[in-house]
């Protein structure tokens, strides 16, 4: 479908942290695509709490996680083999 083609391949993917991931729309969408995946949004607290919500309402609260902070100044999740900018 056309978002596979604008993400591309997440076959080999475990765990992506999409930084600066707004209100988790994006990694919802890869959740979904690709069963096997984990991930992460990292964004400010006040997204994260956004993204949380809406990562609740999709019912994948037990593959992705919010983490807080700022790309510019604290350091990526740990655990990922995947950034999505």
């Amino acid at each position: 479908g056309r978002f596979e083609e604008r993400f591309g391949d997440f076959s080999q993917v475990r765990h992506v942290a999409d930084v600066g991931g707004g209100d988790g729309t994006n990694l919802i969408q890869l959740a979904r695509s690709w069963p096997h995946l984990r991930g992460t949004v990292f964004d400010s607290p006040s997204v994260c709490e956004i993204a949380r919500r809406n990562i609740e309402a999709a019912g994948l609260s037990d593959r992705l996680d919010t983490c807080v902070g700022d790309c510019f100044e604290d350091p990526f999740p740990t655990g990922v083999d995947c950034l999505l900018f």
